[in-house]
């Protein structure tokens, strides 16, 4: 069998992304945790594209196509007195 090769690309999310990452997420929410999300295009716009975001996203395209997403954010541990990234969504 042939394997088949393209490229993926991953960039840092824009006001543009959120839509399609709001809708992902709420969807992920009702049928894996039968969660009632507040997550919205709303939230996300104001939350991660702020002059200092709440959280960081790296979208991934393959051939030009969005294929997923990835939401991290910044920490610190004051007892190990270490930083951390936590993901929060991928």
């Amino acid at each position: 069998m042939a394997k088949t090769q393209f490229e993926c690309f991953i960039r840092p999310a824009q006001h543009n992304d959120a839509e399609i990452i709001a809708d992902i997420k709420i969807s992920q929410d009702g049928s894996y945790h039968k969660l009632n999300s507040s997550f919205s295009r709303d939230a996300f716009v104001r939350d991660c594209c702020s002059d200092i975001p709440a959280f960081n996203t790296f979208i991934a395209e393959a051939e030009n196509v969005f294929a997923g997403y990835a939401i991290f954010y910044w920490g610190y541990d004051v007892y190990k007195s270490a930083r951390g990234v936590y993901l929060a969504d991928l």
